[in-house]
């Protein structure tokens, strides 16, 4: 099941036990459950294990070996698969590394459009490259070498990387599992930019109360993530000695 921005800025509130509409405003709770998101998003990607994953495609041209990648999200590189058109092998996997690794240059006869019959190969001849163009306002780029004599059809699948650019209060979070961790923390966050009363010593007499109600769960939610985050990138095994008894 989902669980949306919005569905997640009202439950922030309804655990600050609903302070002054502005304090904290609806920006500040946006803002601070995408920050807390992209927290998640960047402890997953970092133990290299796809939990979630995006495709781009990529349409090639002849004489043109650079093109940009047109998404805001744009992260981590999984898979570059190249469509044939051969009915018997319809996906060729593609190489991709750095470009200090490139073959420049330029195929020069099209063998590889007869995949699987007459030149069967296990990666096409080309390879992709994928890096940033510029330090300010870069742009995600992606350059192929050699370059293919005729037209193609690439699909790239990656993990996302930056979120929440232009993304809708109606988005729904990439890990709907943990929707209470991500609005405890924003929560947490959130305490010093809450107020209920006028007066400033129940204010903070408030916090502190929150606090700590927000930190016995977090404790928990934490030791849970914590684990998964640890183990994502090993297999369960199940033991059944006990099936022959």
């Amino acid at each position: 099941m989902s669980v949306t921005r919005l569905q997640n800025v009202f439950r922030i509130r309804d655990l600050l036990d609903n302070p002054f509409p502005n304090k904290p405003s609806l920006h500040q709770i946006f803002r601070e459950e995408i920050s807390v998101e992209q927290d998640i998003v960047n402890e997953t990607n970092n133990t290299g294990r796809p939990w979630a994953t995006a495709e781009y495609q990529l349409n090639y041209t002849t004489n043109q070996s650079k093109y940009p990648i047109n998404v805001n999200n744009f992260g981590k590189v999984l898979q570059v698969l190249k469509v044939t058109g051969n009915t018997w092998l319809p996906y060729v996997p593609v190489p991709f590394d750095d470009l200090t690794e490139q073959t420049y240059g330029r195929l020069l006869f099209d063998f590889y459009g007869v995949y699987g019959s007459v030149f069967p190969m296990s990666e096409t001849p080309e390879h992709m490259s994928f890096y940033r163009s510029s330090v300010l306002n870069s742009q995600y780029m992606v350059e192929i070498q050699p370059m293919p004599a005729t037209n193609w059809e690439y699909i790239i699948t990656y993990m996302p990387g930056y979120i929440g650019v232009d993304d809708p209060l109606s988005a729904a979070i990439q890990l709907p599992e943990y929707a209470e961790l991500v609005r405890l923390r924003a929560a947490m966050a959130l305490l010093t930019y809450s107020a209920w009363y006028e007066d400033d010593e129940m204010n903070r007499k408030k916090r502190e109360d929150l606090a700590k109600g927000f930190a016995y769960q977090l404790a928990r939610k934490e030791a849970l993530f914590s684990k998964y985050i640890r183990n994502i990138n090993i297999p369960r095994t199940v033991d059944i000695g006990h099936w022959c008894d």
